[in-house]
């Protein structure tokens, strides 16, 4: 229950439904910033108008550096917690 608790709402403010340039401004504002956004547009690239190694690599990279950050920081939370 709490998972989807989490990922609804992101799920609901990405383009993973419909597209962004379909929502109104403030939405297609959340949008752009949501993790979920950058994970689905290269997949829907890919469905829809086949390879593009720009809309792949710009996915690719926002999603690794998202992952290398939190993993940084729940290195960081571990360490201070375990320090005590």
């Amino acid at each position: 229950a709490l998972v989807n608790f989490l990922t609804m709402p992101l799920m609901f403010s990405s383009n993973a439904l419909f597209p962004r340039e379909a929502m109104p401004a403030w939405l297609s504002a959340i949008a752009k910033v949501n993790p979920v956004t950058h994970a689905v547009a290269p997949i829907r690239e890919l469905v829809l108008h086949g390879w593009n190694w720009n809309v792949m690599y710009t996915g690719i990279f926002v999603i690794l550096g998202l992952a290398i950050a939190m993993g940084l920081l729940a290195q960081w939370m571990f360490r201070r917690a375990t320090a005590e």
